[in-house]
């Protein structure tokens, strides 16, 4: 699944492990991005209860936790149901943290469902159908 805006975008993809949990990352804004691997989130059951309180109102923040300091963030930006989508992800190399990488788009009101939609079927597949 792609979340894009004029700005770039966030791809969450299933990822290479038997677990149907298993997503990869890649995110790309102003000519900087990053990918990171095997993020295993922790509250998605939460994350999607509230999910669907939010959906009333288009008011609040949600914000997807996972390992390795994966957090996805959806949260109100205006009146008209507007969202930002926003991805922080911790990026190692020889095992030691060496960067944080933050992407935050702008994302209109109309993709809101679509974005949950598309989230929630990337999370629940099985190895076989990535």
């Amino acid at each position: 699944m792609r979340i894009r805006s004029d700005d770039g975008f966030i791809e969450i993809v299933r990822g290479s492990f038997d677990s149907p949990a298993d997503i990869d990352i890649h995110a790309e804004s102003r000519g900087f991005s990053a990918s990171v691997t095997n993020i295993f989130p922790m509250n998605s059951g939460q994350f999607f209860a509230a999910a669907r309180a939010m959906n009333m109102t288009r008011r609040g923040r949600l914000v997807l936790i996972g390992t390795e300091d994966f957090q996805l963030v959806l949260e109100d930006r205006d009146a008209k149901g507007g969202l930002w989508a926003e991805v922080q992800m911790t990026l190692w190399s020889g095992g030691q943290q060496t960067h944080l990488f933050r992407c935050r788009l702008a994302v209109e009101a109309e993709y809101w469902l679509t974005i949950l939609q598309d989230l929630r079927a990337e999370l629940g597949k099985s190895p076989a159908q990535a």
